[in-house]
């Protein structure tokens, strides 16, 4: 635990030291590569690696170190809304989930139209014209635009690439859904903030955007079965060109319904509404399989270009628990395929030898699932990962030389966050409550004030396995959901430092006023929450 706390710690401690500026830093080197750029990535940002800085920061309370990342992708809204028109034949916004600072950059007329009907598969790869290849020449490998080309090295001042064989595919062309995850991230400034300015101004039009892609991106069809299929679309980097990938369902059906509830609460584009609530109610479900005689989620259905659709999900990014799809609120039949996915990564249980890598959201869904041994050995591995040699500073060189960065520390906050306190809904847009260490070890003392989806900043404490109180104080005002710490016990709730009301059910539930503080103690508790004379209001 104290391992734990330290890491945690120097986490903030580092976002707060480089994530205020005009740009967000990047994940290999962040503001610290003073040796010149000789990393092999370059100057782009990859978005499965920068989630793991920023995913973390909203439990905070610290929103103006995601400043810099917002306004970036707020800033290249022009850019990616191009590149969905031309060179998707779309509408709405593309947001690439590798991609300069500035955005996606210009083509010329007739290279994005031949990009568009060769990345459709339209046109056969092997039809592209001469003037296309030269133009492709000049471009960067490792840009999701031309990421079919294979980087072969630096050799006597010029940069060598061949095709990587897989006509327009490659690790991360037909990735749509970082988009979704990046602009999922504006829904959750609002929730945790409710603050409906930021709502209308910078995460509607995101939101708007993203839904209207899908909605219209041209290998996503209505078919025979009644329901809508995409096509020719990536899951992360190892499946290419495949069918219903589960990452592209999850980023539908999350993105679908927080766009459907922006769309309420400012009361705007209600045509757009009905399409998009139709698209969602018609939605293919998430591909499943058999493991070891469980349904379990898988990466796609088949046809596939390459890669093995039947494999887990990508541990490195389980869509799946990052759109609120998947939690303890869940329904019992999401609940149990969650279990079983889960479980399948560790097929001879959860130990203090489990390896960790840096990337891996496995401690988050252990979490999300409410799993204590989760905590207890993956929380601690990932800081400690095997994957590869930590500095004394306690950072990493995973991507190379001059590329000091704290991922695996990001992950394991988010991890540690989820443990500690949940604040989330039963699906994308829902209601969210609130549950005081849902993960967490029973040998581990802790303390946390950490902030909850509706602006409710939550302090709690437990001590040998028993939680002590529950102090919440209101930011927004609002209703207030929490579930009993203390299942099946009845409860007081003080309000403003007197005793309002007592509970015993399940969820305790209770309308709050802007600055308004509550604690919450078992009725039978020995702890007198507050100082000054107590009496019932």
């Amino acid at each position: 635990a104290d391992l734990v706390e330290k890491n945690y710690t120097y986490y903030l401690y580092v976002m707060a030291s480089s994530s205020r500026g005009k740009y967000p830093p990047k994940f290999n080197g962040m503001l610290w590569s003073t040796g010149g750029d000789v990393r092999k990535w370059g100057s782009l940002y990859w978005g499965a690696n920068q989630s793991c800085l920023y995913n973390a920061l909203f439990p905070t309370n610290h929103f103006e170190l995601m400043d810099p990342m917002l306004n970036m992708y707020s800033s290249m809204y022009e850019s990616c809304a191009d590149a969905a028109v031309r060179q998707w034949g779309s509408k709405g916004v593309y947001i690439a989930e590798t991609i300069s600072f500035d955005g996606l950059g210009d083509l010329p007329d007739d290279i994005a139209r031949e990009m568009q009907s060769l990345y459709l598969l339209k046109t056969p790869w092997n039809e592209r014209s001469e003037k296309f290849g030269d133009y492709a020449s000049t471009k960067l490998p490792f840009l999701s635009r031309w990421n079919w080309k294979k980087d072969e090295g630096w050799k006597a001042g010029k940069w060598y690439t061949t095709d990587k064989g897989a006509g327009p595919f490659g690790h991360v062309t037909h990735i749509f859904s970082r988009g979704a995850k990046i602009v999922y991230q504006y829904w959750l400034k609002y929730e945790y903030t409710q603050d409906i300015n930021w709502l209308r101004d910078r995460a509607y039009p995101m939101l708007k955007g993203v839904a209207e892609f899908y909605r219209n991106f041209p290998n996503l069809r209505k078919e025979a079965d009644g329901l809508y299929h995409i096509y020719n679309v990536n899951d992360n980097e190892s499946i290419w060109g495949g069918h219903n990938t589960i990452e592209e369902i999850a980023s539908m059906m999350g993105i679908l319904p927080v766009a459907i509830m922006a769309s309420e609460i400012l009361d705007v584009d209600p045509d757009l509404r009905l399409l998009w609530r139709e698209l969602r109610q018609n939605l293919s479900p998430l591909p499943t399989g058999d493991t070891n005689g469980k349904v379990t989620w898988k990466r796609s259905l088949l046809p596939i270009v390459q890669g093995k659709g039947d494999r887990l999900p990508d541990p490195n990014t389980l869509p799946v628990w990052f759109f609120d799809l998947c939690n303890l609120e869940s329904s019992e039949s999401m609940k149990a395929i969650a279990s079983a996915t889960f479980d399948a990564y560790f097929p001879e249980g959860i130990s203090e030898n489990q390896t960790v890598y840096v990337l891996s959201k496995l401690p988050v869904a252990g979490s999300l699932l409410g799993r204590k041994e989760s905590t207890h050995y993956l929380i601690p591995n990932q800081i400690e990962t095997a994957e590869i040699d930590i500095m004394p500073n306690r950072m990493d060189l995973r991507e190379g030389e001059q590329t000091t960065s704290i991922q695996r520390l990001g992950r394991a906050a988010e991890a540690l966050h989820y443990a500690l306190c949940q604040s989330v809904p039963s699906g994308p847009g829902e209601a969210s409550v609130i549950r005081i260490f849902p993960a967490w070890p029973g040998e581990w003392n802790a303390q946390f004030s950490l902030l909850c989806r509706g602006g409710f900043l939550v302090s709690s404490s437990i001590e040998k396995g028993e939680i002590q109180s529950v102090n919440i104080d209101s930011q927004r005002g609002g209703e207030c959901r929490v579930r009993n710490p203390w299942p099946g016990r009845e409860v007081f709730v003080y309000r403003n430092n007197k005793r309002w009301k007592k509970q015993r059910s399940e969820i305790l539930t209770f309308p709050t006023k802007v600055d308004e503080q509550f604690v919450v103690i078992p009725s039978d508790s020995k702890v007198v929450p507050l100082t000054q004379e107590l009496r019932v209001e």
